[in-house]
C-alpha cells in the first residue's frame, strides 16, 4: 500500500502532462471573450474557477462546470454564452478516467497505472465550428491544471499576450 501511495504522490507532484494539439488552418477567429466549459464526472471543488485567473489580461473569461448531475447542460451553456457575450468556447472534458492497479503476485508488488485523458476543444460561439483541438494526458488522480491548457493555447497561436504570474494561495 505504501508503494502505491508513493507512486500516486510522485505522479501528482511531478504533474507530467502530455499534450497533442491541432489547429484548423485559417479558421481561428478574432475574439476577446471566452466561455470555459468543463465537463467532468467529479471535478475538484472550484476547478472551473481556476480558469478565471490564468488567461492573458486581454481576454474576458466566464466559466461553467457541467457534471452528470447537471440538468439541461446545453441550455446552461447557451445561457452562459449569451450572458457573458462570449465569442468562443473552450470545452474541456474527461475522456478516460485514470486507473491505478496494485497486484501482489508471489510476494512481488506490481503497480500499473493508466493516466487520465482529457479532450479540449475551442470553437466559435456563433457557428459552433471548432478551430482548435487537443488531447491531454496527465496524472492518474488529478485534473489537468488550467495553466497547462492556456500555455498550449499560447504556444499554438490561439491566444495572444502573456499569462499572469502564478499566485500561491495560503
Amino acid at each position: 500500500m505504501r508503494t502505491l501511495l508513493f507512486f500516486v504522490l510522485i505522479g501528482l507532484l511531478t504533474g507530467c502532462v502530455s499534450i497533442r494539439s491541432s489547429v484548423k488552418p485559417g479558421a481561428v477567429p478574432e475574439f476577446k471573450r471566452i466561455l470555459v466549459v468543463t465537463k467532468m464526472y467529479d471535478p475538484p471543488r472550484g476547478y472551473e474557477q481556476r480558469y478565471l485567473n490564468v488567461f492573458p489580461k486581454e481576454y474576458e473569461v466566464c466559466v461553467v462546470g457541467i457534471t452528470p448531475l447537471s440538468f439541461n447542460p446545453d441550455s446552461l451553456v447557451n445561457a452562459e454564452l449569451t450572458y457573458c457575450k462570449s465569442d468562443v468556447m473552450l470545452i474541456i472534458r474527461l475522456d478516460q478516467e485514470g486507473v491505478v492497479s496494485y497486484n501482489n503476485i508471489g510476494g512481488v508488488a506490481h503497480n500499473t497505472s493508466t493516466p487520465s485523458r482529457y479532450l479540449a476543444e475551442m470553437k466559435s460561439g456563433a457557428t459552433g465550428q471548432p478551430f482548435w483541438k487537443a488531447q491531454l494526458s496527465g496524472s492518474v488522480a488529478g485534473v489537468i491544471p488550467p495553466r497547462i491548457v492556456v500555455k498550449q493555447l499560447l504556444k499554438d497561436g490561439i491566444l495572444k499576450g502573456k499569462m499572469p504570474p502564478q499566485t500561491v494561495i495560503r
